[in-house]
């Protein structure tokens, strides 16, 4: 195995923990359901501080790759359409995300469900787009 092989499996195993930390959020965000804003941060604390950190994990390492890999893999540029329009959509993924945790712990469950909504959605996109390379 090659340097880029290694460098595109570690890439795919970091959008793997950062789809598996939306679902976590998910199942927190419908288990949450009904309860307090209080209650629920008490309750869920360890799981979304296990949460938390694979969202970073799982940000940072689809980051870092993707872009080594956009920089060595012999026919992609940074540049790209589909490679720009899966950073922007990073930016939008990470940014409602993050927002979405502040919400909730702010006890806005409307606010916070439609960010995290944004934000898995953003995540999705992302992954449509590196599975089919628009314009590649």
């Amino acid at each position: 195995m090659s340097l880029d092989d290694w460098i595109l499996a570690l890439h795919v195993l970091s959008a793997v923990a950062l789809v598996a930390a939306l679902v976590l959020f998910w199942v927190i965000v419908v288990a949450a359901r009904g309860v307090g804003a209080e209650e629920a941060n008490r309750q869920f604390a360890p799981l979304t501080r296990l949460g938390t950190v694979t969202v970073i994990v799982g940000l940072v390492g689809t980051l870092v790759f993707g872009i080594w890999l956009a920089l060595s893999v012999g026919g992609y540029d940074l540049w790209d359409g589909w490679i720009i329009a899966a950073l922007v959509l990073w930016v939008v993924g990470a940014g409602t995300g993050q927002q979405s945790g502040v919400a909730f712990a702010q006890g806005d469950q409307r606010r916070g469900v439609l960010l995290h909504a944004i934000s898995s959605a953003a995540i999705v996109l992302i992954l449509v787009d590196m599975i089919w390379k628009p314009g590649a």
